[in-house]
């Protein structure tokens, strides 16, 4: 899947995953999230037009989220400048889910977001 990633933008994923760990904050709430069990989303936005786009690692309330309850993205961790543009979204977002799962192994894979709604199924 991550074959349309360049071999540098991995390590670039890897360098932002080393850093995700070793945040005082990002990596025990990234940490906690996972021995939960939560079910983690990749939420790909941008903050406005013209600016680059972020990825958060984020969970939600699954078991509302069922129902058709509101259930808002819980954010774990903020990376900004991630992508440049929408189309980015999956192949970018694709390959850190497959890193981020390497790093924590048993944690569901994440659910991929453009900007705060689910993609629809492929």
């Amino acid at each position: 899947m991550t074959s349309e990633v360049p071999d540098q933008v991995l390590v670039w994923i890897e360098r932002i995953l080393d850093k995700l760990q070793e945040h005082p904050t990002y990596g025990p709430a990234v940490q906690t999230s996972r021995t939960r069990g939560d079910q983690w989303i990749l939420n790909y936005h941008s903050h406005g037009e013209g600016q680059p786009f972020c990825i958060s690692l984020c969970w939600r309330a699954e078991k509302l989220a069922i129902f058709g309850l509101p259930a808002p993205l819980e954010e774990l961790a903020h990376i900004r400048a991630f992508g440049q543009t929408a189309e980015q979204c999956l192949p970018l977002s694709n390959a850190f889910s497959e890193r981020l799962l390497e790093r924590y192994p048993g944690a569901k894979v994440p659910l991929i977001f453009f900007q705060g709604e689910p993609l629809p199924a492929a």
